[in-house]
């Protein structure tokens, strides 16, 4: 599986969506859509730029989203990995299959989205309303030998998944504290 593709994926699970509507447009009466909003511009760069890669395909920019309808793209993504609605997003097996390298890219990625570095208790927290895809992450993060800790549900149905004392010399230190400047 591509890097791109992988990143694609949790940028999706992260704060992304596929959505599909009814149009009354007379060439075209179902649309689709793939979009991914994010105040960060290199996280928006980067996910176009990824989607370029796959699906040769222009994404359009407005504020802080990017986005394409295409359909094609969208049966294609939920073909290979399901519904990806912030409730029912999942991790397949065949990323938790994946060599540890594009397992980090996927982390990275979904971190970058829904994590923070809470420097008070030096922990990494990822917030998220779906149980069951944080279990995914949580067993992801055991296969490279990350212990964490699944909390909630919270007042507002969330859940937070901790991974506490990172340290300078692990990689998901790494990855949280080099994020890209907010644009």
């Amino acid at each position: 599986m591509k890097t791109e593709l992988v990143r694609v994926h949790a940028r999706l699970c992260g704060d992304g969506c596929i959505s599909r509507y009814e149009t009354s447009e007379s060439d075209r009466n179902r649309r689709a859509m793939v979009l991914y909003t994010n105040v960060v511009q290199d996280n928006l760069d980067e996910f176009r730029s990824d989607m370029s890669e796959l699906f040769d395909v222009k994404m359009y920019e407005h504020e802080d989203e990017v986005k394409v309808k295409s359909i094609r793209i969208a049966d294609e993504l939920e073909e290979k990995f399901g519904k990806l609605s912030s409730e029912k997003w999942r991790i397949p097996e065949k990323i938790m299959r994946l060599e540890e390298e594009k397992k980090l890219e996927w982390i990275r990625a979904f971190v970058r989205d829904e994590g923070y570095h809470e420097r008070t208790y030096n922990r990494l927290k990822i917030k998220s309303m779906n149980k069951l895809g944080l279990q995914d992450l949580q067993k992801l993060l055991q296969g490279i030998g990350i212990e964490s800790s699944l909390t909630g549900p919270n007042c507002d149905e969330s859940y937070y998944l901790t991974v506490s004392a990172i340290n300078e010399e692990e990689k998901l230190y790494q990855m949280v504290e080099n994020k890209p400047k907010v644009k």
